[in-house]
């Protein structure tokens, strides 16, 4: 029986099940797997399982529970130095406080999160913060956050990031009574 390939394997599940926004189902195969990875002692992996158990509860609104994995993940990955993955951990801890309108917390988590980030994590994290200060008053600041992560998704030539980007970007103009650019 190869375990380790076990727990990959309901890792992704997990994520197929989350794309489909069965919550429960995403749920069930990420804890199994956390099972799995933690009896194999593999914390990195274990933390991987923790921080999508974290982004699962948060997309069905317990941010309370939410937060509790993401912030054990988040201890795991600090004290064993991966540097790449510590600012996914605060991009959902960021997105998080976002969808529980805490916008301090949320705007020093998006901060937190570009330091030594990769450039798709940078500009998730412009694209929060950009959001967040929409939602503040703070339109400049929005739009240049908003208007930074465009031109990344643009490097990146991603398409959902550039129609998430164009959104955004769409929703300040709407929000600062600018309805042309917004179109």
């Amino acid at each position: 029986r190869d375990i380790e390939s076990e727990g990959e394997s309901c890792n992704q599940l997990g994520l197929i099940y989350s794309r489909l926004c069965d919550y429960q189902k995403a749920l069930e195969y990420f804890n199994k797997g956390l099972k799995i990875r933690e009896e194999l002692g593999d914390e990195n992996a274990v933390a991987s399982s923790l921080n999508r158990i974290g982004m699962v509860l948060r997309q069905m609104n317990k941010y309370e529970e939410s937060l509790e994995y993401y912030f054990r993940s988040l201890e795991i990955r600090k004290r064993n130095k991966q540097t790449s993955a510590v600012p996914w951990t605060l991009l959902g801890i960021a997105n998080t406080y976002e969808d529980m309108k805490i916008y301090p917390e949320s705007l020093d988590y998006y901060e937190r999160g570009m330091a030594g980030s990769d450039k798709r994590c940078t500009l998730q994290c412009l694209l929060g913060s950009g959001r967040v200060y929409n939602r503040t008053g703070e339109v400049e600041k929005a739009e240049a956050r908003l208007t930074e992560s465009l031109r990344m998704a643009q490097d990146l030539k991603s398409l959902a990031l550039l129609a998430e980007a164009h959104s955004a970007l769409a929703s300040h103009f709407e929000l600062s009574g600018q309805p042309m650019k917004a179109l």
